[in-house]
């Protein structure tokens, strides 16, 4: 114990006799208290609760682990843990001090070994201390206390009011630069109270509960003592303090990946982190910055859609992906808000960062075989994934090319390469997906998949389509219900003509129109067949197919429609996105001769994102063409909002 802990101490036990003393001389100003010792010696005695002429001790039975005793061969008692202690005042006098004298080579009793509902125990005195008719103190240690003989000491005056105070928790994490917890006090005003550490080598701090620091990692008790005035009794609570010394911190989830360190203690900080998956002792986390999971030893207190704040301390250990081994079970100051489970977000595993791991579904997965060797590869956009297996999972890949959309934990600890780990079976699953805004569709012929088409298809109006497989008439009335499907027939008279077809072919580009608005549909137990899209010419007039997001030409040889009409786009408004079609005209001069009809009667309009705002509205020519305003020549008459405007 070094001097500056010797001095506190000294100062504690000086400040606590001053009080006492004060106490007493208080009460006693109205009367001469005649103080009274009753001395009960265990050494010639084998039963646990005694009587005198002015008070008795009674040992309840049945409490605690195993009932109070006396060793015949040591003159001991023997008060075991959760056992109790009832002095009892025969007369009109009080208790005041119940003095507890250990056997020869035993441990002084310390202050948090004790639980009592009134008075508290005084350590330096080895006793008891109150104001009451009646005294009860409990063995709230996991030790076995041999006791020798106990002192009573009664006086005449009057009982305190009781008091009582507790600690809002039972136990508390404490860290450098913490405040110590305030107990609740009842009964009383005068919240001066004094602070006791069970073990200065792991909390050290003053009296009064300032400067208190944390030494060493550790747990201990802190022990607080209300010590009454001349009306109210004194009273005590203890809970325990977990102390943390030397702890590193970590902000966010991607910072503590990224350290792995495996040496150090952390305390990383969750702020709306989300659980994605639980399974036996790993609660599967997630923020904005990255993914780990928390291992715990014994029971996992978290479900899949908690979403948690606060901290949890832990070390850094990787197994397949980053774990953090949370210290002593501990989530004391994580605050959870149960919610549904989330989601899993789309990601482009091929543009993660060293260190991210990342919980989400990647699509259009790859599943390429090796020539003879016939193993399978996972390919995302040309970079290799590599399969690791946890939790006993075991997954067989297909032995033909084939695509699959993958869902679990996407993890880079090495330079140029990506690991995946499947949290459950369901992480592998054989399926393609199609997106408009995608700038590319990778496609490989694939039979049997699942595949899902994120194309917007507005209601009421001509959308071009252009898929890589086939649907039938009863797959076009399932995904869209009422509807138009219109295929290029034939040029004649200046008129692209457009016939109704009740099926689609793969690769070939169509107008579609339905009743409903669409956003995406799913089709299951598919074959892809046409990788590459196609055209379809008639007479120099070419309707053309794309997957993929198309840049069309800056001489308006190429063009889509808006309104029945051919639309030139502007220069910033080339790209058009992907499962579309476009037309393809020799020149541009050619392009200003055609109409477009169905069936002679039926007036096609096709879909064009424009602005509608003045700058960027449509104008058209007296001829009927689209153009856009930075098109206009000087001294030429167009049309805006049914109204002729000239150019000057």
């Amino acid at each position: 114990m070094n001097s500056k802990t010797k001095l506190m101490n000294s100062q504690t036990h000086q400040l606590i006799n001053k009080l006492l003393l004060l106490s007493l001389l208080i009460v006693g100003t109205t009367a001469k208290a005649q103080n009274i010792i009753e001395t009960f010696d265990y050494a010639n005695h084998t039963n646990t609760d005694k009587e005198s002429k002015h008070c008795q001790l009674i040992f309840p039975k049945g409490e605690g682990k195993g009932n109070p005793t006396v060793n015949p061969k040591t003159h001991t008692l023997l008060l075991n843990p959760g056992n109790r202690l009832l002095g009892k005042s025969l007369s009109n006098k009080c208790i005041t001090k119940v003095v507890l004298h250990v056997a020869k080579g035993a441990i002084p009793l310390r202050s948090e070994q004790f639980t009592t509902p009134s008075g508290y125990f005084q350590q330096e005195g080895q006793a008891w201390v109150g104001q009451s008719r009646q005294m009860e103190i409990t063995n709230n240690s996991q030790e076995v206390l041999r006791l020798e003989r106990i002192e009573v000491h009664l006086a005449d005056v009057s009982p305190k009011q009781p008091t009582t105070i507790s600690f809002v928790q039972p136990a508390y994490d404490f860290f450098k630069g913490d405040k110590l917890p305030v107990p609740h006090l009842e009964g009383a005003e005068n919240n001066d109270l004094m602070y006791l550490s069970g073990n200065n080598k792991i909390l050290e701090l003053n009296a009064d509960g300032t400067n208190a620091t944390p030494i060493a990692t550790g747990t201990t008790t802190l022990t607080a003592v209300y010590l009454g005035d001349e009306r109210h009794a004194p009273c005590m609570t203890t809970c325990v303090m977990r102390c943390w010394s030397g702890i590193k911190g970590a902000a966010n989830i991607r910072e503590f990946n990224k350290k792995h360190d495996t040496e150090s203690l952390y305390n990383l900080s969750l702020n709306a982190a989300e659980v994605v998956f639980v399974r036996n002792k790993w609660a599967f986390v997630r923020d904005k910055t990255g993914c780990l999971a928390l291992k715990f030893n014994n029971t996992m207190p978290f479900q899949t859609g908690d979403v948690l704040s606060g901290f949890v301390l832990g070390k850094f250990v990787r197994n397949y992906f980053p774990v953090l081994m949370v210290e002593n079970d501990g989530t004391g100051h994580v605050q959870v808000e149960h919610k549904e489970p989330p989601t899993p977000t789309e990601l482009d595993c091929t543009k993660l960062n060293l260190d991210d791991c990342v919980f989400g579904y990647q699509p259009n997965v790859a599943v390429k075989v090796k020539g003879r060797t016939g193993k399978a590869e996972l390919m995302v956009n040309g970079h290799s994934l590599e399969l690791l297996r946890a939790f006993n999972l075991t997954f067989t890949l297909p032995t033909k090319q084939t695509y699959h959309t993958l869902t679990g934990l996407f993890y880079t600890f090495k330079e140029g390469e990506i690991y995946f780990i499947p949290l459950q079976r369901n992480g592998i699953r054989k399926e393609f997906v199609l997106d408009e805004k995608k700038p590319q569709n990778s496609i490989i012929t694939t039979t049997n998949t699942a595949i899902v088409v994120k194309r917007k298809l507005k209601a009421e109006r001509w959308n071009t389509i252009c898929l890589p497989f086939d649907m039938s008439t009863a797959e076009l009335k399932e995904a869209f219900g009422e509807h138009t499907l219109m295929a290029f027939a034939a040029v004649s008279n200046n008129k692209l003509h457009f016939n109704p077809v009740t099926q689609l072919q793969a690769g070939v580009p169509y107008l579609l129109r339905t009743a409903h608005n669409i956003k995406s549909w799913t089709m299951a137990n598919t074959d892809i067949i046409a990788p590459y899209a196609s055209m379809v010419t008639h007479d120099g007039v070419s309707f053309c197919g794309t997957y993929n997001a198309k840049e069309l030409a800056a001489d308006d040889t190429e063009q889509f429609l808006q309104g029945n009409k051919l639309f030139l786009p502007a220069n910033n408004a080339r790209t058009m996105s992907g499962l579309r079609a476009y037309f393809k005209f020799s020149s541009a001069a050619a392009a200003k001769q055609y109409q477009f009809v169905a069936d002679e009667t039926t007036v096609v309009e096709l879909p064009h994102k424009e602005q509608r705002d003045e700058e960027n509205e449509t104008w058209y020519t007296l001829d009927g063409r689209c153009i856009k305003k930075e098109q206009q020549q000087v001294g030429q008459v167009y049309v805006r909002r049914n109204k002729k405007i000239l150019i000057r």
